[in-house]
């Protein structure tokens, strides 16, 4: 679903469905949109992994480009062991720094697990499938 089809299932519910007297304009209408799916998303954030790669001989992690986050779960670090390894972290701006561990002198990728805000066109999978 898109910011097109949310809008139109919107305008049903308010029966604001004649497009030469619309009540709402689409502009009022996409922030009130906005507004329910960042305050929902709060509750019940949407789930996103990312695989970031970091750099030898630091303990920071750059996700500068993990737009939309809510919080960091979890940082898996290094990745592909069993049982996985969970590192303690701490998140200052756009920077995750590895604590209480040894970093490697080789870069190694971590598994960053992000509770985020969804874009509409994700609000679907977002909303567990349910039928709007």
């Amino acid at each position: 679903m898109n910011l097109v089809d949310m809008r139109t299932i919107v305008r049903r519910d308010l029966r604001d469905e004649d497009a030469n007297n619309y009540r709402w304009t689409n502009d009022e209408l996409d922030r009130h949109i906005g507004h329910a799916v960042k305050d929902y998303s709060g509750a019940v954030p949407y789930e996103q992994k990312a695989i970031k790669p970091t750099v030898s001989g630091s303990r920071e992690i750059d996700i500068s480009a993990l737009s939309d986050r809510i919080m960091i779960e979890a940082v898996e670090y290094p990745i592909g062991n069993f049982p996985r390894r969970y590192q303690r972290f701490s998140l200052w701006g756009d920077i995750i720094t590895l604590l209480g561990m040894r970093y490697r002198t080789v870069p190694m990728p971590a598994f960053i697990t992000v509770s985020s805000t969804p874009l509409v066109s994700a609000a679907p999978q977002f909303l567990g499938g349910m039928k709007i």
